[in-house]
């Protein structure tokens, strides 16, 4: 299943619609939109995010493997957290930052692409 409709399955068992889904978020209902159609791939940050507001596993949203369920609070906030030290180191470093504003501008089969070139690069 590919992740717009994993999204889709969120949004439907939060009974919000995109712009209330996005809110929650700090996003645009446009992104949301985005993200459904699969013209945009999200990453690991908003995973988290979703998974944090919505107790939906990060995991699944991201790769489809495991259950739509997230678990307890406890595994909710290590994976807040998680989220929030990517988003310090981004802001760390001007170069990082404006790299990831990039990848998150990507479309999925983009970001699939890169995925492809960074393995090459780093020899994995």
């Amino acid at each position: 299943m590919p992740q717009g409709n994993r999204l889709k399955s969120v949004i439907e068992k939060s009974g919000l619609n995109q712009s209330e889904f996005a809110e929650t978020l700090g996003i645009t209902q446009s992104a949301i939109s985005q993200y459904l159609s699969d013209k945009r791939s999200f990453d690991k940050p908003l995973a988290l995010a979703i998974q944090f507001k919505h107790k939906v596993n990060a995991n699944w949203l991201l790769t489809g493997e495991g259950s739509m369920e997230a678990g307890s609070v406890e595994e909710r906030l290590a994976a807040l957290n998680e989220g929030m030290q990517y988003t310090r180191e981004a802001k760390k470093n001007p170069q990082v930052k404006e790299l990831f504003d990039k990848i998150l501008n990507l479309s999925h089969s983009e970001r699939e692409k890169l995925k492809i070139v960074i393995r090459d690069i780093l020899g994995k």
